[in-house]
């Protein structure tokens, strides 16, 4: 439309040119310029929307959130789900915060109707708690409780291991319920866990993940508390963490830089949304996911990018 319109407006400019009508150029002239603004601003925002730069990190954060697509309803109040980046949704969810198995779906649609192509129940003695568990690169990552740590399931080779995170401990969790002890996340520069500990007097810890190992290659302290937040993500090495406004509206109030180690507020609403359970981040699209009172909610992210799309391939439309 706005392409249709400069067309006619240079049409228009050239006849005046022929015509000396001056004043009239000179307008018509401010009316063109307006409208080729609005042009470029709509172009940004397409090349934003449908083809984000996926895997970069040229940018200084987030700078705006999408309004909530939420999707159904389900019978389980505690769960996760999540678009992963081999191209598949996972849901896993219980009547309480228990992780006891995980079904996978080749896309949205197969998700919503739940029509999964796998389900796999957890060992017995293996099965986890809390919600902020994670799946990345074929292997679920979540919290266990004997021993208390963390606890990986490899889908390729079907072996489990765990882990023992000294000092961490399971009398600090997010504001809602007291099994969210650690929180994994998962971004273009790796894997994530989050805790507190008794040291820290209950202020955030983030850990960065070797996955090969298992183990832990550096550790921060954060300055929140927390008790004090409902939920928190990883982007690009920066965490951002969530804490309740009112009834209907969580708020991204914080992030901290593990590069600078720099804490900045950072005031984003997250509308529609209330005791966040599962809050991560996708960094194969881009957008938030949250599984929220039994509700699938995900959000659109925007970045102040430094560097210029690279896609070039048409975006796949997921159709519901």
């Amino acid at each position: 439309m706005s392409e249709l319109k400069i067309t006619v407006m240079m049409e228009t400019l050239n006849r005046l040119e022929k015509t000396y009508d001056k004043n009239l150029i000179l307008v018509t002239r401010r009316e063109y310029l307006k409208v080729q603004l609005q042009l470029e601003e709509c172009e940004r925002r397409h090349q934003e929307l449908f083809y984000p730069n996926i895997g970069s990190c040229a940018h200084t954060g987030i700078t705006k959130l999408s309004k909530p697509i939420v999707s159904q309803l389900n019978a389980h109040l505690n769960a996760g789900y999540k678009f992963d980046r081999e191209s598949m949704y996972w849901y896993s969810g219980y009547t309480s915060a228990s992780i006891i198995d995980i079904r996978f779906y080749t896309n949205y649609k197969n998700l919503i109707l739940r029509n999964h192509f796998q389900h796999h129940s957890l060992q017995t003695s293996w099965r986890g708690t809390g919600t902020n568990f994670i799946f990345r690169d074929n292997t679920l990552y979540y919290q266990i409780n004997s021993p208390f740590g963390l606890a990986k399931l490899n889908f390729t080779t079907m072996a489990y291991e765990s882990r023992v995170i000294p000092k961490a401990s399971s009398g600090f969790s997010y504001a809602y319920f007291s099994s969210q002890n650690f929180d994994f996340a998962a971004d273009e520069t790796g894997l994530w866990v989050t805790y507190a500990t008794q040291q820290s007097a209950g202020r955030m810890v983030i850990a960065k993940i070797n996955e090969a190992s298992f183990g832990i290659e550096e550790k921060m302290e954060t300055s929140i508390y927390k008790p004090g937040v409902s939920n928190a993500f990883m982007v690009c090495g920066t965490l951002y963490a969530v804490r309740t406004i009112d009834t209907i509206t969580e708020e991204i109030f914080y992030k901290y830089d593990t590069k600078t180690k720099e804490e900045l507020t950072s005031v984003f609403p997250l509308r529609g949304s209330r005791e966040v359970l599962n809050l991560h981040y996708n960094p194969a699209d881009q957008k938030l996911y949250m599984y929220n009172d039994g509700y699938y909610v995900q959000y659109h992210l925007w970045f102040n990018h430094t560097a210029v799309a690279t896609t070039t391939t048409a975006p796949q439309v997921l159709l519901t």
